[in-house]
């Protein structure tokens, strides 16, 4: 979710384009300059305002993290040489489960707020980093905009994605609003959104 998308094209010179996803920018920043790298990947990263994280796959099939401010969650099966990541934990322990290797010995790879990581083909490791500007430090997506920048301090940046992208799954910032107030976690409130009847029954006992 990125929000200075127009202001790039015009202030970079950008390339006309009939693409409308805002994440595209960071591909025609990454473009102009030539080469991916982690040079590039870190100007692009120091470049876009919002919440991201981007996962780029180069033609020698190194797989490279931009992990900004959007969720994470990455693990590898040392038995299969296997990476596989989701945003959350709670996702993917679903997703293992429905797949039937949540039975399966795993390690959890960390990628920090403002870190790159390069995982080559055979499996090794290089890490860099940026410098990350606040998701919702500015403009109209501060956190002041919904209203609780000062109630949920620690909260601003995960709460406001979901409150940004609730309206997809046909819920309103004000059902979430009464769940993060309940005390439901990010990942609970995210799993809920893609399990309808288990939102319905605790916006039920909610009273909404």
């Amino acid at each position: 979710m990125l929000y200075n998308d127009r202001e790039l094209q015009k202030e970079k010179q950008l390339p006309k384009t009939q693409i409308e996803t805002d994440s595209y920018v960071a591909v025609q920043l990454i473009e102009r300059e030539g080469e991916l790298n982690f040079e590039s990947l870190r100007s692009m990263a120091e470049e876009v305002r919002g919440s991201f994280t981007f996962t780029i796959l180069d033609e020698r099939n190194n797989l490279y993290f931009v992990k900004g401010s959007s969720p994470l969650y990455l693990i590898y099966f040392p038995d299969f040489g296997l990476y596989v990541y989701t945003s959350t934990a709670g996702i993917m322990h679903k997703a293992l489960k429905v797949v039937s290797l949540n039975h399966l010995n795993y390690e959890v790879i960390a990628v920090e707020d403002g870190e790159i990581l390069r995982i080559t083909p055979s499996g090794s490791f290089k890490r860099d980093t940026f410098t990350p500007v606040p998701a919702y430090s500015f403009g109209r997506y501060s956190g002041s905009i919904f209203g609780w920048e000062d109630e949920y301090p620690e909260r601003t940046d995960d709460y406001a994605i979901l409150l940004e992208m609730c309206g997809y799954f046909g819920v309103t910032p004000e059902e979430v609003r009464r769940l993060i107030d309940l005390g439901f976690s990010y990942d609970e409130i995210e799993m809920m959104l893609w399990e309808p009847s288990v939102l319905e029954g605790e916006l039920e006992m909610a009273g909404m």
